[in-house]
């Protein structure tokens, strides 16, 4: 509870907590909630798991920067990134930046 009261006001906090708890996708989730920066400290299970990938671009579109590759080729996500903040355009995967169809519809 103290780790997250922590990261919750300074995201970046999580660099320096325990690895149980920066694979924990319960606690990453809370997390990245209140600080997007905590996305960046998340082991890479963490940054692979769809939800909390839509949460963290949801607290900062940037966060998608962080997501794995796979996360970051996925229309869904990325379209969720751009809603909040065109220029995470530049952190989704060369597939989807050169999808024509993808490009229109954003």
């Amino acid at each position: 509870e103290i780790v997250l009261t922590a990261v919750r006001r300074r995201g970046c906090a999580l660099e320096f907590a325990a690895p149980e708890l920066r694979r924990n996708r319960c606690f990453i989730l809370a997390a990245v909630q209140a600080s997007w920066e905590a996305f960046m400290h998340a082991d890479r299970e963490c940054r692979g798991d769809r939800e909390i990938v839509l949460a963290a671009v949801q607290t900062r579109a940037r966060a998608l920067e962080y997501a794995t590759k796979e996360l970051r080729g996925r229309r869904d996500v990325v379209f969720a990134a751009i809603q909040k903040d065109i220029e995470a355009l530049q952190f989704a995967s060369k597939h989807v930046r050169r999808d024509p169809e993808f490009i229109l519809a954003a």
